[in-house]
Order: structure tokens, then C-alpha cells, then sequence
């Protein structure tokens, strides 16, 4: 896999850096797609904020749409609740928003893999098993998968950040 960055040089490194530890971790890093990562600074467009403040935007349906392109996009949100501009910006160096990179990694993998797909267009295919429509966000067995792998991928990239 390749990564696409729009960001500043240090960040792009940084990132960079992550991305060559996730796809290493998932065993991933032979796929023949590039990661359109992207940040945006804006109100998230979806209901769910963590409890730090941060949210995470996958670019609806062209995420699953420029896979067959050979692209997937990712739009890590550094818009924070009550903060600065100045911290928002930071915050796109914290590690908070490595552990989201490395939850929507988990899900990188589960679409280059095929264990995840839309081919419907209200609702996802899961190993086979097509969920239409969606379950309550707890329900989806793919992101308690994604949680799993996070728990194992987000050490390892940290310690490939020094931190």
C-alpha cells in the first residue's frame, strides 16, 4: 500500500510512519491501494465525537467507491469541542488522533481484505453476511473487529513514533 498525505512535511512524516507501522502490523502492506489521507478542521458531519472531543469522518460512500480505483479515503477531523484553532492544529500530532488512525487502519484493512463492502446501497456485506439495514453502532461486528485490532496495532505504532 501506498500513503497520499495532504498535510504540512512534519506531519506527512509522522504519518507516514504510522502508516508504514499499521500496514506492516495487518499485514497489508503488499495491497495494491493508496490511503488518501486528508484532514479537515470543521464540524463532524456524523453524531459520534469521542470522549476526548475528537471525530473521525470517513468520506461516506467514496471510501467504498474509489476502492475499485485502487484508492480509499480517510479524513482524520481535528475539530475538537471547545478549543482553539491553534489546539485543533496540534492536535493532529496528539496521540489521541494516532488511536483514531489506527482504528480507521483496522477498517483500511477489513475493505483491502474484502472482509468489509458495500454493494448495496443502504447497507455493508461483512465476511458474506450482508447488514441492510445497519445495526446500532455498538451492534456492527466490524467495528468490534476494528476495536480488537486497535488494541494491537496502537502500541506498535506509537512505539514506531518514539512515544
Amino acid at each position: 500500500m501506498k500513503l497520499a498525505v495532504e498535510t504540512d512535511a512534519a506531519n506527512a512524516q509522522r504519518y507516514q510512519t504510522a502508516f508504514d507501522a499499521a500496514t506492516k502490523e495487518l499485514g497489508i502492506a503488499d495491497k495494491p491501494f493508496t490511503l488518501w489521507l486528508t484532514f479537515t478542521h470543521e464540524p463532524p458531519e456524523i453524531d459520534f465525537v469521542d470522549d476526548k472531543g475528537f471525530a473521525l469522518r470517513v468520506e461516506g460512500g467514496a471510501t467504498f467507491n474509489d476502492i475499485t480505483d485502487g484508492y480509499v479515503r480517510m479524513t482524520l477531523n481535528t475539530y475538537k469541542l471547545k478549543c482553539t484553532c491553534r489546539g485543533c492544529r496540534e492536535a493532529t500530532k496528539n496521540s489521541d488522533l494516532i488511536s483514531v488512525f489506527c482504528h480507521e487502519m483496522a477498517h483500511v484493512k477489513q475493505l483491502v481484505t474484502g472482509e468489509l463492502s458495500r454493494e448495496s446501497a443502504t447497507g455493508l456485506w461483512w465476511h458474506g453476511k450482508l447488514y441492510d439495514p445497519l445495526p446500532d453502532y455498538e451492534d456492527m461486528p466490524w467495528e468490534h473487529d476494528a476495536d480488537a485490532l486497535h488494541a494491537k496495532l496502537y502500541p506498535k505504532v506509537l512505539a514506531a513514533l518514539g512515544g
